[in-house]
């Protein structure tokens, strides 16, 4: 059952009841276009209630499976933008109005958890990142959960000592965290071996968690992305030709490079070889990038940083 007439949470649940408890359903769903809540219907001592959970059953799976997909079950992401979308309204809805400075670096080392545990997963085992709806509806559950996503993260950042403090920690909330998480978990979004094609998540990341207001106030504006991928494409950098971004932002002109240089890699040599390797390399190595803000600085560090780009601060 969905509820798409209500705008606010409260009355489209209100209305969610009225239909479910009135059929057979076993659940629903509530969305205004923008946020998307998932609901399972519960009998207990005659009475009935809806208890959120985290994502609806899976083709094939029962309501009380709730049976957690390996790596390579991962959805990959149609749209990076729409999901960084409901994690923001889904976390501005719950109190969150107010910080949206914290909020904004808190989702970026949130995000750079999910690819440190993407990152050392096979894609035949279960990612730590993942939260079932059984630890969903227990405060125990919720905060084992945002233990190991802050592990996560404290993991990546002291993999790199010069871009990230040694006590600098995932600061929201383990309901926060897990409201982010439940949203993140069912994508993957690291490209592996010859996808040429990667998103641009810190750059995403940052405009959608930043009002265009605190953008302005520092002096922020950045470069529609299709505007950038345009621009590449008139330089056309070779494999071995040294980019310099001197006010780099986000890393979204380096991250677009990158991926124009890794695209001629790819269909110029041959899958597994040395050669590709070689050159795979060598394109890495030839990207460079300077910016004036620390919290970008951070943000840019954190993507070059997955592909052996360089970042310095002026």
């Amino acid at each position: 059952m969905v509820e798409c007439k209500k705008d606010k949470i409260k009355e489209g649940y209100a209305q969610l009841v009225s239909y479910i408890f009135n059929t057979s359903a076993n659940g629903g769903i509530w969305t205004n276009g923008d946020s998307t809540v998932f609901y399972r219907r519960k009998t207990q001592g005659g009475s009935q209630r809806l208890d959120e959970i985290p994502e609806l059953p899976r083709h094939g799976q029962g309501w009380d499976e709730d049976r957690q997909p390996t790596l390579s079950e991962l959805e990959k992401p149609r749209n990076v933008r729409r999901i960084f979308a409901l994690c923001h309204n889904r976390l501005y809805g719950r109190g969150m109005e107010n910080a949206d400075s914290d909020l904004t670096m808190d989702m970026v080392r949130i995000l750079l958890a999910k690819i440190q545990d993407e990152s050392n997963t096979s894609p035949d085992k279960y990612p730590k990142f993942w939260i079932t709806a059984k630890q969903y509806a227990s405060e125990d559950g919720r905060k084992q959960v945002a233990k190991e996503i802050r592990a996560l993260f404290r993991e990546y950042a002291d993999s790199y000592p010069n871009v990230f403090d040694a006590h600098e920690d995932i600061s929201v909330g383990d309901s926060t965290l897990i409201e982010a998480a439940s949203v993140l978990q069912r994508y993957t979004f690291i490209s592996r071996g010859d996808d040429a094609d990667e998103w641009d998540l810190m750059g995403a990341a940052y405009e959608q968690f930043t009002h265009s207001t605190l953008k302005r106030q520092q002096g922020q504006f950045f470069t529609n992305r299709l505007v950038v991928r345009a621009m590449v494409h008139m330089l056309n950098p070779s494999i071995t030709d040294a980019v310099l971004d001197p006010a780099g932002g986000s890393g979204g002109f380096a991250t677009e490079v990158f991926r124009h240089k890794r695209r001629k890699v790819i269909e110029n040599t041959i899958e597994g070889t040395a050669q590709r390797e070689r050159q795979l390399k060598r394109s890495k190595n030839t990207v460079f990038l300077v910016e004036i803000s620390q919290r970008l600085v951070k943000i840019s560090a954190s993507c070059q940083n997955r592909q052996n780009g360089h970042v310095a601060q002026r």
